[in-house]
C-alpha cells in the first residue's frame, strides 16, 4: 500500500514539473522579482553606458558616456566624470523603488493629464542607454506632501511615486558631474615623469623610479631626492581645475598654449598623461592662476599652481645633495690617500670591529686595532656629505680646464669607500655566497672656493659633476694610522695581584714610590695604609687608570730613549715599573709592566713611552693627575751629614763666632762631659 502511494506522488511531481517546463517555458522571473521587490527598472540598469540629463532648471545638458577608462563627460565639455556623482545616479536607478503607482489610462477617469503631474512637458528627462539602445524616464512634480516624486515609466504606461532623492541626484551642476582632478594616475603607479621648460630652451627633465628610488635620466644621470620628488608629485597630482574656458575656439597662442611654458607628463601602469601650462590669467589678484589643457584634449581650463618655481628649478631642487649612496652597515673598508703622504686603510672585520692598516718601509701591510668610536663617527660624516644648498652643484659637465681650476685634476685628498651592494627587495638567505658584490664609491677633494671660505670643491669618481661642500670633513682626514687606532692599551688587568709597584726618578735614580707585596705578611692594602691619605687616593686612581689604560693621542710608533718635549730633546724623567700576577694565577708566573714618563707640561700634557709596545703617546688626564700627585707629594728624604760636613760647618761657625762666645762654649763643654765633638777622621 505504501509503495502505491509513493509511486503516485512521484507521478504527480513529474507531471507538475513537465507542465512548468513545456507549458510555462516563457515564464520570466525578473519582472515578477522586481515587482515583488518594488523595483521599477530591471537589473540590467547596472550595465548602462550612456546618460543624458535634460532639464529647464539646468543651464546645460550633461551627456556622459562610459569608456574603457571609465565614465566621461562628453558635453558640454569633454572631461573625465566625477566617479562619485555618476555612481550615485547609477545607484538611484538600480534601486529605484515604487511606493505607489497607477496606470496612465486611468487619468481620464479623474479628468487629469500628464501635465498635472509635471510629466508633459517633464520637469526633467533622464535618457539612459546600453549598447545603443536608449530609454527615458520622465520626472515630474513632487507630491503634495513634498517628500515624494512622480515619474513616468520607460514604457510610458504607468506613473510611479518614488523617493525625492532621485531628483536630488540628477539635479546637479556641471561642476559636480565633472572630475576636479587634472591627473588621474595615483603617485604610487607613476614610474616616470618629465618636465619640459620653454624658458630653459625647452630643457627636458626626466626622472624614473628604479628599485624604490628616483633617478634623473635627463639632462644628467644622477640620484634624485626621493622625499622631495614624491612631495612634488603629490602636489602635481593634487592639482584641481578652477574653471573651464567656455570658448574652446580661443587662440591657443594668445593663451600661451601653442608653445607652452611648461609641459608636465606622468607615465604610470599603461597610462600617459600630459598637461600643458600656458600664460598667467590676466587681471587676477592671485598671480598663480594659469591657463592649461591636456595634450590630447581641446578643453581649456585654468588652474592654480603656487609651486611653479619648484617645477622650474627641478633640475637642481630635486637633486639628491647626498654624495654617497652606501649605508653604514654595509661599508667594508675605507681608504684615505694624500699625494706625497701615503695612505691609510680602515677595514671592518667579520666581528664588526675595525682595524687600521698602513704600509711600512718595506711596503708590507702593518695592522693595528682601530678605534670604533672615531672610525664610526668619521664614517657617518663621510657617508652623509652633501652639496651645499643652492650653490652646491657647481658643474655637471666640467672641462679639463675646469677640473684643474677646482683642484680636482690632482686632488688634495682621495677617499675610497667599499660597501656591500644591497637591493631593497633582497631577502636574506641562510647560506650566503662567498663572493660579495661590492660597491666602490670614491670622492676627491680639491681646492677651497676662495680665500677665507670654508667651502671646498669635490667630485665623485662615478659622476662628472663637481660639487661644493662644507670643508669641515677635512679635519677628520689623516694619513697617520695612529689617529684611527684603538686608544685602549694593555695595562694592568683588573683583579690582577700587584707584586711590586715602583716609580723611579731617572735623573738621580731615586725611588719616589716603592711598594712590595711579595712577603707573606704584606699586602697591597697594608702597604697603602702606611702612606698618607692623599698618596693613597692618588695610587688607587693611578691603578684604576692602568686597568682601563687609554692613550689620549699617539705620537710615534717607535720607542726612543729621548723625546722632543717642551721645545728640546731630553731623556725620559721617570720610570714606572710593576710586577703582576694575572687574575687566577698561582703566583709562579709574573708579568712585567713598565712605562717611561716625561715631566708634565702645563698640567695637561704627560708623555709616556712603552718599549714593549714600541710606542710613544700622550696620557689621559686621569692618569696624569694621579701620577703628578704621587710625584709632587713624595716625602723629602732625611739627610745625614758626613763628619767632613760637620767639621766644615763647625769651622764655619767658629770663624763667625765672637771670641767671648767661643770661650763660654768651651767652658760649658768642659763642665758637661756628655757634649762631645765629632771624632777626627
Amino acid at each position: 500500500m505504501r509503495t502505491k502511494i509513493t509511486l503516485l506522488l512521484l507521478i504527480l511531481v513529474c507531471g507538475f514539473l513537465s507542465y512548468i517546463i513545456f507549458f510555462e517555458k516563457d515564464y520570466n522571473t525578473d519582472p515578477r522579482i522586481s515587482d515583488a521587490r518594488g523595483l521599477i527598472l530591471s537589473p540590467e540598469i547596472a550595465e548602462i553606458d550612456y546618460l543624458k540629463i535634460e532639464s529647464s532648471r539646468l543651464p546645460t545638458t550633461p551627456i556622459l558616456k562610459k569608456t574603457a577608462k571609465g565614465w566621461e563627460l562628453v558635453s558640454p565639455v569633454n572631461w573625465p566624470a566625477n566617479f562619485f556623482a555618476v555612481n550615485r545616479i547609477l545607484a538611484q536607478l538600480q534601486f529605484l523603488e515604487k511606493e505607489n503607482s497607477f496606470l496612465v489610462d486611468q487619468l481620464n477617469e479623474s479628468d487629469q493629464t500628464l501635465a498635472d503631474f509635471g510629466l508633459d512637458p517633464a520637469d526633467l528627462t533622464l535618457t539612459y542607454g546600453q549598447k545603443g539602445e536608449v530609454n527615458q524616464i520622465k520626472i515630474g512634480h513632487p507630491t503634495a506632501t513634498g517628500n515624494r516624486l512622480y515619474i513616468l515609466s520607460p514604457d510610458k504606461l504607468r506613473i510611479h511615486v518614488v523617493s525625492l532623492s532621485l531628483l536630488e541626484s540628477l539635479s546637479v551642476r556641471i561642476e559636480e558631474l565633472r572630475s576636479n582632478d587634472i591627473f588621474e594616475t595615483p603617485v604610487f603607479e607613476i614610474h616616470s615623469w618629465n618636465l619640459q621648460l620653454r624658458e630653459a630652451g625647452n630643457l627636458r627633465v626626466r626622472l624614473a623610479r628604479k628599485e624604490g628610488n628616483w633617478l634623473f635620466e635627463t639632462p644628467i644621470s644622477a640620484r634624485a631626492n626621493k622625499p622631495a620628488v614624491e612631495t612634488l608629485l603629490n602636489q602635481i597630482t593634487d592639482l584641481n581645475i578652477d574653471t573651464f574656458v567656455k570658448d574652446e575656439s580661443s587662440d591657443l597662442d594668445l593663451l600661451g598654449l601653442l608653445n607652452p611654458s611648461m609641459r608636465i607628463t606622468l607615465e604610470g601602469n599603461g597610462t600617459r598623461e600630459s598637461v600643458l601650462i600656458g600664460d598667467q590669467v590676466p587681471d587676477q589678484e592671485n598671480n598663480t592662476l594659469y591657463y592649461a589643457k591636456k595634450e590630447n584634449q581641446s578643453t581649456i581650463f585654468t588652474v592654480y599652481i603656487d609651486f611653479l618655481n619648484t617645477l622650474e628649478s627641478a633640475q637642481i631642487g630635486l637633486r639628491d645633495r647626498r654624495l654617497f649612496s652606501g649605508i653604514e652597515e654595509n661599508v667594508q673598508s675605507i681608504t684615505l690617500a694624500k699625494p706625497g703622504s701615503g695612505s691609510v686603510l680602515l677595514q671592518k672585520l667579520e666581528n664588526g670591529t675595525w682595524q687600521v692598516g698602513s704600509r711600512g718601509a718595506d711596503q708590507s701591510l702593518q695592522t693595528m686595532p682601530g678605534d670604533v668610536t672615531i672610525i664610526t663617527n668619521f664614517l657617518r660624516k663621510l657617508l652623509w656629505l652633501d652639496a651645499l644648498p643652492d650653490i652646491g652643484f657647481v658643474s655637471d659637465a666640467p672641462s679639463a680646464a675646469d677640473l684643474e681650476k677646482y683642484g680636482l685634476e690632482l686632488p688634495l685628498w682621495r677617499v675610497d669607500v667599499s660597501s656591500k651592494k644591497q637591493s631593497p627587495d633582497a631577502q636574506e638567505t641562510e647560506e650566503e655566497s662567498d663572493e660579495i658584490d661590492l660597491l666602490l664609491e670614491s670622492i676627491a677633494f680639491g681646492l677651497f672656493e676662495g680665500v677665507g671660505t670654508n667651502h671646498v670643491y669635490a667630485k665623485m669618481s662615478h659622476s662628472p659633476s663637481v660639487y661644493l661642500l662644507d670643508s669641515s670633513i677635512l679635519r677628520d682626514l689623516r694619513t697617520t694610522p695612529n689617529h684611527y687606532r684603538n686608544r685602549l692599551l694593555p695595562g694592568i688587568p683588573e683583579g690582577a695581584k700587584i707584586n711590586t709597584f715602583k716609580i723611579t726618578n731617572l735623573q738621580d735614580e731615586e725611588d719616589i714610590l716603592s711598594i712590595q707585596t711579595t712577603a707573606e705578611e704584606t699586602s697591597w692594602e697594608n702597604e697603602l695604609a702606611k702612606l698618607d691619605e692623599a698618596q693613597q687616593k692618588a695610587i688607587i686612581n693611578l691603578r684604576q687608570s692602568l686597568e682601563t689604560f687609554e692613550a689620549k693621542t699617539f705620537l710615534h710608533n717607535e720607542f726612543t730613549a729621548s723625546i722632543d718635549f717642551a721645545g728640546k730633546t731630553q731623556p725620559w724623567s721617570f720610570l714606572l715599573e710593576a710586577s703582576i700576577t694575572p687574575p687566577g694565577g698561582d703566583g709562579t708566573q709574573t708579568i712585567p709592566f713598565s712605562l717611561h714618563l716625561s715631566e708634565t707640561a702645563g698640567g695637561t700634557t704627560l708623555l709616556a713611552g712603552s718599549a714593549e709596545l714600541n710606542l710613544i703617546f700622550e696620557t689621559e688626564q686621569n692618569f696624569l693627575d694621579a701620577f703628578t700627585t704621587i710625584v709632587s707629594q713624595r716625602p723629602e728624604p732625611e739627610t745625614i751629614e758626613t763628619p767632613e760636613e760637620q767639621m766644615e760647618e763647625t769651622s764655619s761657625l767658629e770663624e763667625n763666632t765672637p771670641p767671648a762666645k767661643v770661650e763660654r762654649e768651651e767652658e760649658i763643654e768642659r763642665e758637661n762631659p756628655l757634649i762631645a765633638t765629632p771624632p777626627s777622621q
